[in-house]
């Protein structure tokens, strides 16, 4: 394990120095994130927001994903929806405001095993609704699909299990992502830099096409996000 992470630390150090969209660290390691890149949970109405994956035939839950905003956002969006009906144009409203967000913390959870193939369809689905609906440019897409599979690479040799946390940490333009196990190893721990990075990942989960927007939105209009 320590050869493969070591190998992709190397691949993705190379890639940073020679790609321009974003700037890349993968940071290998045993230790859990600091609780600083967390977002603590606030009772302010419009603070969460919280979607189920199911698996559209049997309708099991895989994971459950969980956004929460940082007050100016939180803010903006009670601007937005206290006191109206819900509609198409307001929830095109809202998803705005939650994809430009600076300041954001997202969990995935998984409640049961995912193969490592439909894992990373996930990830890449998520990157080409954020591409289609104009949230990040072709060029940036595509440089982030080519690095993904050296990045995960230690996730693909263990694979992803029930219980396993896949963490995103919005900043500004710096986007910190972290797959945790469930055993409290963390097996990637990526930082992006750039106007692009947040959006990219905010994008796949509130643009039109995305698994999780209508989820996400219904749990923020009914009860103030609160689920």
């Amino acid at each position: 394990m320590r050869s493969v992470v070591a190998r992709a630390f190397l691949v993705s150090a190379l890639l940073s120095a020679t790609w321009s969209p974003v700037r890349a660290q993968l940071l290998p390691g045993t230790d859990p994130p600091s609780p600083a890149d967390s977002l603590p949970r606030s009772s302010a109405p419009y603070s969460d927001a919280v979607a189920l994956l199911e698996k559209t035939l049997f309708q099991i839950d895989v994971a459950v994903l969980r956004v929460r905003f940082g007050p100016e956002t939180t803010s903006e969006l009670a601007s937005l929806l206290t006191g109206r009906e819900p509609s198409p144009a307001l929830a095109d409203s809202a998803a705005a405001a939650a994809i430009r967000t600076g300041n954001a913390w997202a969990t995935m959870t998984f409640l049961r095993d995912v193969g490592f193939g439909r894992f990373m369809g996930g990830i890449r689905d998520g990157v080409v609704t954020a591409r289609n609906a104009g949230v990040v440019d072709r060029p940036f897409a595509a440089a982030l699909l080519d690095s993904m599979p050296v990045w995960y690479a230690p996730v693909e040799i263990r694979g992803v299990r029930e219980g396993d946390v896949m963490s995103y940490r919005i900043r500004g333009d710096t986007l910190r992502t972290v797959f945790r196990t469930n055993e409290g190893m963390v097996l990637l721990d990526q930082l992006n830099v750039g106007p692009q990075a947040p959006p990219s990942v905010l994008g796949g989960f509130f643009s039109r096409g995305s698994d999780f927007r209508e989820r996400l939105l219904a749990s923020l209009f009914s009860a103030g996000g609160r689920p």
